[in-house]
């Protein structure tokens, strides 16, 4: 019965989300790197100052229980604990000193055609071993179709969990140097629409703000909306839980429905645009990889086909099913990268970016086969991503409701796994009424926090703000939307409080404001 719950859970939400931890790194500092002077006895000032090298900050990252440590670089956000052996499930990784999966097998010199597989969990094979990623798979494929005289190829995992768009293209911007790639293959999976997680002092992932963000407060943190409906759908029958995913809406953050969910793709398409204009400029070649075929999908390579970027898609899954997934998690297994390695160097080879005959890869047998996704055309993607849009719009309700579980899907982020908000939060709802209306309750443990207005805004336009007196009392309120609001297809809402505190949620602390009950736009 857990299992069933999870899965219908984490479908309800689309994504499914995992759990990590981080650590602390950084590089030699200015002092040390250009000048060349470093204080041996590291008062506590220089320690603040972030006088600890690189190599300090490592070996006290090797005492965390998390498996991730901090990047400089705040685009990028975290990698692996560097020069680690770590374990997710039953696989097992080795990482080197850029917080990188080590590239198992021999050196195949300098001579050899460097390749990076690019992207998030999947890319990076959570759940699997070294041997069993997708690069390692991919370069075994390509050596056994290579002959003596043909040039090798050495696949790295350049890849996190919970990675999106701007960390992985950033990670390769800033290693460059030391990757120096050739050719590389992006794989875009919709949390590349999410924001960039932080990290706790023990090494695990957490909400942290995203410089990146439009509005840094607003966290599309990995796995709070998800955790919210999963603890309140946790305790219902199976047939109560179908219903409240009947009444669940369309997913805000990937529908391409409003003003914040249509800048996230543009965004995305931004980062592969960038890395596009990169590879080019230094002489190699970018392939992009489609998993699965599903709505994130349809949305962003519209875009990339309409922007003309050249990368070509290698298509693989037209979904994978759960026996095709790791028995604890919803990541592939083995022998489903296995099949994916094939497809891509028998497409690799066939282009003739690689050397070696095309001929000499097996082609996966079932259930691969009958599960291969066929190649699109502009108009496919243009076709599917309006279809999608469509269906979408059918979904969408004009009421987020977190008591009687109606609307959830619909919400952006800013909302703790306890259904309390953070300093911001933000939301979808159908348009087509004349008011807003809005239930807001107070967070009862902690009367020293009011009162506060929260100041509400709709399509980015402040209509007004509410009261809460005390910690007690609940409080609704009504606006009036502008006619043109009447006009559109969707609203997007934001509560913004002008204070917050932090509560112990489980253990867990967390910025929280106040609990937002109800949004509905209705027609008194």
């Amino acid at each position: 019965m857990k299992r069933v719950l999870l899965a219908l859970t984490a479908g309800f939400l689309a994504l499914c989300v995992i759990e990590g931890g981080l650590s602390l790194l950084s590089l030699p500092t200015l002092g040390e790197g250009v000048f060349g002077f470093r204080d041996d006895s590291m008062t506590e000032n220089a320690a603040i100052e972030g006088q600890l090298t690189g190599l300090e900050r490592r070996k006290a990252a090797a005492e965390n229980p998390g498996l991730y440590q901090v990047h400089p670089d705040p685009l990028v956000g975290f990698v692996m604990r560097s020069d680690a052996n770590l374990l997710i499930h039953e696989g097992s990784i080795r990482t080197d000193g850029l917080g990188l999966r080590v590239r198992p097998g021999s050196d195949l010199g300098p001579e050899a055609l460097r390749l990076v597989v690019l992207g998030d969990s999947v890319a990076f094979g959570f759940g699997l071993s070294d041997d069993e990623t997708l690069a390692h798979r991919l370069e075994v494929e390509i050596a056994a179709a290579q002959g003596p005289e043909d040039r090798p190829v050495s696949c790295r995992t350049v890849a996190m969990p919970g990675w999106n768009h701007r960390n992985a293209v950033h990670f390769l911007l800033d290693h460059w140097d030391e990757l120096d790639p050739d050719l590389v293959l992006y794989m875009p999976i919709a949390n590349d629409l999410y924001d960039t997680d932080g990290v706790y002092e023990t090494g695990h992932r957490r909400w942290a703000l995203d410089p990146a963000s439009r509005d840094p407060w607003v966290s599309t943190y990995q796995g709070a909306t998800y955790r919210f409906a999963k603890r309140a759908l946790g305790d219902l029958s199976v047939e109560a839980i179908l219903d409240a995913q009947q009444r669940a809406g369309a997913p805000a953050l990937i529908s391409d429905l409003s003003v914040s969910s249509t800048r996230g793709y543009d965004e995305n398409m931004a980062s592969i645009q960038l890395l596009e204009r990169q590879i080019v400029r230094r002489g190699g070649s970018l392939a992009l990889l489609q998993y699965t075929e599903y709505v994130y999908i349809w949305h962003l390579f519209r875009r990339l086909t309409e922007a003309e970027v050249k990368a070509p898609v290698i298509p693989l899954f037209k979904d994978v099913p759960g026996d095709l997934t790791l028995p604890t998690d919803a990541h592939p297994h083995g022998d489903t990268v296995a099949a994916a390695a094939r497809w891509i160097a028998a497409d690799l080879l066939s282009r003739g970016w690689v050397e070696g005959d095309p001929g000499r890869v097996p082609v996966p047998g079932e259930p691969y086969a009958s599960l291969r996704a066929s190649s699109r055309s502009r108009e496919d993607f243009v076709r599917q991503s309006d279809l999608a849009r469509d269906q979408d719009l059918d979904r969408l309700t004009q009421r987020v409701d977190s008591e009687e579980l109606i609307g959830l899907h619909q919400i952006y982020g800013g909302v703790n796994p306890d259904g309390s908000a953070g300093p911001r939060c933000l939301f979808l709802l159908g348009a087509g009424g004349t008011h807003l209306d809005i239930l807001l309750a107070p967070l009862s443990q902690r009367p020293d926090l009011y009162p506060i207005d929260v100041a509400v805004e709709v399509n980015g336009q402040l209509v007004g703000s509410i009261s809460l007196t005390d910690h007690r009392t609940e409080v609704e309120a009504r606006f009036a939307l502008s006619a043109g609001e009447n006009e559109l297809s969707a609203l997007e809402v934001k509560l913004a409080a002008e204070r917050w505190v932090t509560v112990n949620d489980r253990g867990v602390p967390r910025l929280a404001s106040m609990r937002p009950l109800r949004l509905a736009v209705v027609s008194p």
